[in-house]
C-alpha cells in the first residue's frame, strides 16, 4: 500500500482526463457541423436526350451508377456498347469521366430525384445538355419480405 499520499499525482490525472474530454467533445462538434456524407446517389439513370454522343449512336442511353461515399463508378450503355466511368461527388456536384476509345465526361447537379448536367464528348469538344432521370423499371422496392 502507498505509504504516501501525493496531491501531485491526481491533479496530474485530473488535468489529463479533463483535457481528453474536452477534446473529444470539441471533435464530436466540429463533425457534427462540418463533416456532412454525400447525398446517395447510386442507381440506374437513363438519358432520353442522348442521341449522338460520341460513340454512343441510339437512344436512351442507361447510367447504371454505383457510389461507395464520394466515389463513384458507372455504365454508361445502349443496346450495344458499354462504357465505364469512374468520378466523385463532391457536394450535390458530380464528374465522372472515362478513359477508354469514348472519351466522354459528365458534369452534373444533383436536383432529387434527378441529375442535371452536361455530357461532353471530349474528342470532339461537343457538348450535350442532359437530365438524368432514374430508370422505375429498376426500382427494387424495399420492405417486408425484400431480399438483398
Amino acid at each position: 500500500m502507498m505509504k504516501t499520499f501525493n496531491y501531485r499525482y491526481i491533479i496530474f490525472y485530473s488535468l489529463s482526463i479533463l483535457f481528453v474530454i474536452i477534446l473529444f467533445n470539441t471533435v464530436t462538434t466540429y463533425g457534427a457541423n462540418n463533416l456532412k456524407a454525400a447525398p446517395p446517389i447510386g442507381g440506374v439513370y437513363l438519358i432520353r436526350e442522348a442521341k449522338i454522343i460520341g460513340c454512343f449512336q441510339s437512344s436512351p442511353l442507361t447510367l447504371n451508377l454505383e457510389q461507395s461515399g464520394i466515389y463513384l463508378a458507372g455504365k454508361l450503355s445502349d443496346n450495344a456498347k458499354t462504357l465505364l466511368l469512374t468520378g466523385r461527388v463532391r457536394g450535390d456536384k458530380l464528374k465522372l469521366e472515362s478513359s477508354k476509345i469514348c472519351n466522354l465526361t459528365l458534369t452534373g447537379k444533383v436536383i432529387k430525384p434527378n441529375i442535371k448536367g452536361e455530357l461532353k464528348d471530349n474528342s470532339s469538344s461537343a457538348i450535350f445538355p442532359v437530365t438524368l432521370e432514374p430508370d422505375q423499371r429498376e426500382q427494387k422496392p424495399l420492405g417486408k419480405g425484400a431480399t438483398h
